[in-house]
């Protein structure tokens, strides 16, 4: 699960060249999807043969391979992060973790005022503390570790402070092992340690999530202003699953998953953009797919922060009306607030783990039996600001 970030802070983020790549090739398909409706779908087909980026990658891929893999520092700081962690205005902007074990929380540091700002990621797995400077508020949790931009380039950061190389190329399809990733400019998919562009049918991706066994599951906002669930096994053929039309009030369309288990969150109801508006899950990998019971999400529950699946198939939910919600295997919806301010929720290896208190500096609250009872975990860097976080 990756948690929102303040848009100011994503606004002072410099995007690095494959962002730029993402962008170009995101606006060369709104611009042919408001083709398709003036032109029909012959001309689309014409124009698809054209896109830059699309099919074979060899004039993206950059020219090196990966840089050789360089520890973090696990016995002290690496160099920057102590200065970026002593300045006035210190903040956690976005918690993750792995399935390989650890926590990842990326932490701002400002002059004063939110100005002149940077970025550090400190890593916690066992005992060890791992650190590493970065230049963007990426932090997208892979099965390895996370994906980081450093000021050397893309970066694979793994739960033992650990970071190597990765290459970036255009778009290749999808395959089994691939994963989703978020990136400045926006989603991309993760093959070993190459970044490629993620395929998509039509319109801008704005969710992904790719199965086990190798199938993309991608919403997408169109040009009429629909949103829809596809899924494709190849980036060329694509299955529409669900769908929200135009003037329905869904603003947006939140997904997770782990294993073939996948949520899908439709947040936006009539007349309230902050509604979490309904819950629906699928036990085989989108094929088909049950509405949580138990809560009247669009009339009560508002602001999601957060959403998780635990190894057991469990869906976790944080919002701001409600705090943590638990929906089971068979469906049922519950409010299981962990603390009166449950902001983010995310998963690890075998727990699942929700930040509290605010990210200002907040606590972690972790849980081994899929959310039946918490205990207090550290949260990395927290102690090394005095006081937790200095911003009010």
């Amino acid at each position: 699960m990756i948690t929102d970030l303040p848009e100011a802070i994503a606004s002072r983020t410099q995007q690095p060249p494959f962002e730029e790549l993402v962008t170009r090739v995101r606006e060369d398909r709104q611009r042919l999807v408001r083709r398709t409706s003036i032109l029909g779908a012959c001309l689309v087909a014409a124009t698809l043969l054209v896109l830059p980026g699309l099919g074979d990658d060899s004039a993206d891929e950059q020219p090196t391979g990966p840089r050789p893999s360089t520890p973090a520092p696990t016995d002290g700081l690496a160099m920057g992060v102590p200065e970026l962690l002593a300045r006035p205005d210190v903040s956690v902007v976005q918690v993750a973790g792995s399935d390989e074990g650890g926590v990842a929380a990326l932490w701002q540091g400002c002059s004063g005022n939110g100005t002149d700002c940077g970025y550090a990621v400190l890593t916690a797995n066992g005992s060890a503390l791992g650190s590493v400077v970065v230049d963007s508020t990426v932090l997208s949790p892979t099965t390895g570790g996370w994906l980081i931009h450093t000021p050397g380039g893309w970066r694979a950061l793994g739960p033992d402070g650990w970071v190597s190389g990765v290459t970036t190329a255009g778009e290749d399809g999808v395959r089994p092992g691939d994963e989703a990733v978020e990136t400045a400019g926006g989603l991309g998919l993760l093959r070993g340690d190459r970044l490629l562009l993620m395929p998509s049918s039509s319109g801008s991706p704005t969710q992904a999530y790719v199965t086990p066994q190798g199938r993309l599951l991608e919403v997408t906002a169109t040009g009429d202003g629909s949103l829809r669930l596809r899924a494709t096994r190849d980036g060329r053929s694509w299955t529409t699953l669900l769908s929200w039309p135009a003037g329905n009030g869904a603003t947006q369309v939140r997904l997770a998953g782990h294993g073939r288990t996948v949520a899908a969150v439709t947040t936006g109801g009539p007349g309230d953009a902050r509604a979490v508006e309904r819950v629906e899950v699928s036990r085989d990998g989108g094929r088909t797919w049950t509405t949580a019971r138990g809560i009247d999400f669009v009339d009560q529950v508002r602001d999601l922060s957060g959403l998780a699946v635990s190894q057991d198939g469990t869906v976790f939910l944080t919002t701001g009306s409600d705090g943590l919600i638990r929906v089971d295997a068979d469906g049922n919806a519950q409010r299981t607030p962990v603390s009166p301010h449950d902001q983010a929720v995310f998963t690890t290896t075998y727990e699942v783990c929700v930040l509290t208190g605010g990210f200002g500096g907040g606590r972690l609250q972790c849980s081994e039996d899929d959310g039946t009872s918490w205990s207090q975990q550290r949260l990395p860097g927290r102690s090394l600001v005095s006081g937790g976080s200095r911003r009010p």
